[in-house]
């Protein structure tokens, strides 16, 4: 199967979900403009349930295993959230600003920012950044990790980029489904990605 061929997609709930986790068998997705986070079973792409978010305009997502944590355009900031019921249970200062695409590796989230166009790696225990490198496109609006690289989607460029996190040197790159690429989320086999235009996500093959 070739790299980002579409395996099989569903129906959005939100209006406008750009964002994206994988949380075992379900996956979550937030609402930009309703303040919600929906949990979405994979298998039959069916809503289990949705949170409230202390956000009006929720984007990126990630769980570090305990937190999900959650960025918002147009803030400064990012959400540590209890995932049984979206409350914030503490904040981050997201001192480049504007973050939208959120991942984790495991030690460090990774982040995606609207002002500057570059992808940064943020410490989640006092909000440090680190490292960081340009985004190929004009705009990450999803990211997630899938083995060594990091995935970076585009709402410029509607591409989805397979990048060194190291560098941020472009690895691997194909075109995204839709017309406005999203949230990223990696399951162990296969890539996730919404798409906001249409409101599908889509399941992508990374052979």
């Amino acid at each position: 199967m070739a790299l980002g061929t579409i395996i099989r997609s569903f129906a959005s709930p939100a209006p406008i979900g750009p964002g994206i986790v994988f949380t075992g068998r379900t996956i979550g997705i937030s609402s930009y403009g309703e303040a919600l986070l929906y949990q979405v079973y994979l298998r039959a792409g069916v809503v289990i349930r949705s949170i409230n978010t202390p956000q009006t305009n929720p984007w990126g997502l990630a769980f570090d295993g305990k937190y999900l944590w959650m960025a918002a355009v147009g803030a400064n900031q990012l959400w540590a959230l209890d995932p049984r019921n979206g409350a914030g249970v503490r904040t981050l200062s997201f001192t480049p600003g504007s973050p939208a695409a959120l991942t984790w590796d495991g030690h460090y989230l990774w982040v995606g920012s609207d002002t500057d166009n570059r992808i940064y790696q943020v410490d989640p225990r006092d909000g440090t950044v680190g490292e960081s490198s340009l985004s190929p496109g004009g705009s990450p609006t999803g990211l997630a990790f899938a083995g060594k690289l990091l995935w970076s989607s585009d709402n410029v460029d509607d591409k989805i980029y397979g990048l060194d996190p190291r560098n941020g040197t472009i690895v691997r790159s194909f075109n995204s489904p839709g017309a406005q690429a999203a949230g990223l989320a990696f399951d162990g086999k296969v890539l996730y990605h919404a798409d906001y235009n249409n409101a599908l996500i889509y399941q992508l093959s990374l052979n």
